[in-house]
């Protein structure tokens, strides 16, 4: 980390901000709250301000954590944050002036069956990638969707045009946004449907910037959906702990009972795996290698990420299905990510169209 890193890392702090502005508030958060919390965000230099890119801008393992630590405390807050983080690393990467409560919008209703990897690993195409490309990425005067706060103003996006990923950045009002209300976790975002303005009206980032930053903007939009559900998990298993720590059941303490140390023992394992395999992917350079290896990492963890949180929510018995204990949001929004940038299937057919291509190609 040279020295202009290492004095904005000095500023990025997730950890002053959550002690300064978000311990001891309730979990979930209205959507009222989020907003505000926003704003203090930005003073904190978690989003965007100015020339600095937010919680990205330091480098992946920094963001990772960072944004990890963000979800501990709110999920929706942090996946917002990473969005407008992520915009504005793209946006300073196509040498484009800042903008205000802009997000990065990334292919979110899959991966293309498989065509996604063939054209990011220059492998041969299959009859109808063409077609599916089309389908996964938005294009010109087509429908799309975004999961956001709704603050976002502004998106920048890749678009699928003449055969080729394109960039574009394009404003709010440009695109008709219509609430389409809210997901199934992540309380405070909600969907947005809006349409993809006609070419003639969009603006395009120059050409030669588009395959590589997209494959960079892949990487990092996984890697902090991932770093988000690590958070959750750190949260419910801290709940948990605690929770264990001073309820008696059976007369005796609920942390001796092996059923529930059990429990605890799964949590603990998946905390482990996950932060080595967040660790491995934030510090391989950017690139299609890097690219699979996440989601590789997001094949893996998702599902388990999922059942140690039910377990954590388990360990409370009836009393973890209670909003107030914040354990059934936190499912909910791990169950969110689950789905988020591609469902288990499309990660298995990307992985699957580039199985045997070697790490260097």
């Amino acid at each position: 980390m040279n020295a202009q890193a290492v004095r904005v890392a000095a500023r990025v702090s997730a950890a002053a901000f959550a002690k300064d502005c978000l311990a001891g508030r309730p979990w979930p958060m209205s959507a009222g709250a989020l907003e505000e919390l926003l704003v203090k965000a930005r003073e904190f230099r978690l989003l965007p301000t100015g020339t600095e890119q937010g919680i990205w801008q330091v480098g992946r393992a920094h963001g990772r954590r960072e944004l990890a630590t963000l979800a501990f405390h709110g999920a929706a807050l942090a996946w917002h944050v990473h969005l407008c983080s992520l915009a504005a690393r793209l946006a300073a990467a196509c040498n484009l002036a800042p903008l205000t409560d802009t997000i990065a919008v990334l292919p979110g209703g899959g991966l293309g069956r498989g065509a996604l990897a063939r054209r990011l690993f220059h492998l041969r195409a299959a009859a109808g990638d063409a077609g599916l490309l089309s389908q996964c990425l938005p294009s010109p005067g087509k429908n799309a969707a975004l999961f956001a706060l709704a603050s976002w103003q502004a998106v920048i996006l890749p678009v699928w045009r003449g055969g080729q990923i394109h960039w574009t950045r394009c404003g709010r009002a440009q695109m008709h946004a219509r609430d389409a209300g809210p997901g199934h976790g992540l309380d405070g975002c909600h969907w947005w449907r809006i349409r993809v303005p006609s070419a003639a009206r969009l603006e395009w980032i120059p050409h030669e910037a588009g395959p590589g930053i997209f494959v960079e903007a892949m990487c990092i939009y996984h890697l902090g959906l991932l770093a988000v559900g690590e958070g959750i998990l750190h949260g419910a298993a801290q709940h948990s702990t605690d929770f264990t720590h001073r309820r008696h059941q059976g007369g005796r303490m609920l942390e001796d009972h092996s059923a529930v140390q059990r429990s605890l023992g799964d949590i603990a394992a998946t905390r482990a795996v996950t932060s080595d395999l967040l660790d491995s992917c934030a510090r391989q350079p950017s690139g299609a290698r890097n690219m699979r290896h996440i989601l590789a990492a997001r094949r893996l963890l998702a599902p388990l990420l999922c059942e140690a949180i039910s377990e954590a929510l388990q360990v409370h018995g009836g009393a973890g299905y209670l909003t107030a204990t914040g354990l059934e949001g936190r499912l909910r929004d791990a169950n969110q990510l689950r789905l988020m940038g591609g469902s288990a299937r499309d990660i298995e057919l990307f992985l699957a169209a580039v199985n045997g291509v070697p790490d260097g190609h």
